[in-house]
């Protein structure tokens, strides 16, 4: 009994944050924050995200606030149109390194947090120092970016 128990929590905790996360991606509207803290400074980006019915709009606040995009000279807000498959990578990125951050043995003085909302509910993923979402997303960010400059 006791072995059951412990399966059957350690199951829902492995999936609790993975489901909370993956219900973002099946509403029509979310918002994605990634605030950035390192030694350094900051940044902070804002994706707003319109779910269509075969496609994904996008307005990102501010992309020269990131300093991966800060030489580009766009407009305050891009807005970009994108096929809906694009979401399911995203979704792919964050629930790999949600898994990663646990089991990571990185260390980092830079920390990120990634926050998910709508108007109901909030997601944050705590990278812990770990940085294990950062390569993945900023080229994420770079393929979007750059699709949208050719909009």
């Amino acid at each position: 009994l006791l072995t059951l128990f412990l399966s059957l929590s350690s199951s829902c905790f492995s999936q609790k944050c993975n489901d909370s996360l993956k219900v973002f991606f099946e509403l029509e509207s979310f918002v994605l924050e990634e605030e950035y803290i390192g030694d350094w400074g900051g940044h902070l980006n804002v994706f707003s995200f319109l779910i269509e019915e075969d496609s994904v709009k996008i307005e990102w606040e501010n992309p020269n606030n990131d300093p991966q995009f800060a030489d580009y000279k766009v407009s305050k807000n891009i807005g970009i149109i994108l096929p809906k498959d694009e979401l399911d990578a995203l979704k792919m990125i964050f629930c790999n390194c949600t898994d990663s951050i646990k089991t990571s043995k990185k260390g980092s003085t830079e920390h990120i947090f990634y926050k998910f909302r709508d108007k109901k509910k909030s997601f944050i993923i705590d990278d812990n120092f770990t940085m294990e979402c950062d390569e993945d997303f900023r080229a994420w960010k770079k393929r979007v970016f750059f699709k949208g400059l050719k909009q």
